[in-house]
């Protein structure tokens, strides 16, 4: 019985291939850092608290990064390090200085961008593009 507890529980949890590039890139040498959050912890500046971060030159981030995850609700943030420190500088009222971009933003954020701005369902394998604005 307990068997069978077992497998549908494992039955539920489904696994899709989920693909972001980046455009917009200008800086052909540094380096890109994707984040994905499933909640607004930590969103959008604390990139290591993602549930998945990646990072790679912007020929990688262009061709596209590819994860599995499963169904649910995430937002994406995604920065270029010009000066290779490993973090999103800001300046002091929390304006990116370096190159960003999130999920679903069709035009530059004007204020610091919460986590249902970028929100997005996933419940397939799915593609999408993010654009990195200048600050």
């Amino acid at each position: 019985m307990k068997y069978i507890f077992i497998i549908m529980m494992l039955m539920n949890f489904r696994s899709y291939s989920f693909t972001v590039r980046v455009t917009g890139i200008e800086e052909k040498k540094a380096p890109v850092y994707m984040a994905v959050f499933e909640t607004e912890d930590g969103f959008p500046y604390e990139v290591e608290r993602g549930i998945f971060v990646w990072s790679g030159t912007p020929a990688e981030a262009k061709k596209g990064v590819v994860t599995n995850l499963s169904e649910g609700r995430y937002s994406i943030v995604i920065f270029q390090d010009s000066n290779g420190n490993g973090k999103m500088d800001r300046w002091f009222w929390g304006k990116p200085k370096e190159p960003y971009g999130i999920s679903k933003a069709i035009k530059k954020p004007r204020r610091r961008p919460k986590f249902q701005d970028g929100a997005m369902d996933l419940d397939g394998n799915s593609v999408t593009e993010i654009r990195l604005w200048n600050p």
